[in-house]
């Protein structure tokens, strides 16, 4: 997707749709962003989001770059 430019990637893991890719988005699934909104996000404060933005964050895998895709956060011995 990011060679496609429909996102941007940036170093600390964030993925943002491009104004392309919520183009594409909405050609593809013409109702996604409404019923995310209404599931999700309108029923969060902004403090709310960001918090959860940190946590999720957090809970990357230390390795995990921007450049590559995730690695396992869990290994089996």
């Amino acid at each position: 997707m990011g060679e496609r430019q429909l996102v941007t990637r940036e170093r600390a893991g964030d993925v943002t749709l491009t104004d392309t890719g919520r183009q594409a988005l909405t050609t593809v699934h013409p109702g996604l962003d409404a019923a995310v909104r209404g599931r999700f996000t309108d029923k969060l404060s902004a403090r709310e989001i960001e918090t959860q933005s940190s946590v999720l964050r957090r809970l990357q895998p230390p390795e995990h770059d921007a450049d590559k895709p995730p690695g396992r956060a869990i290994t089996s011995p």
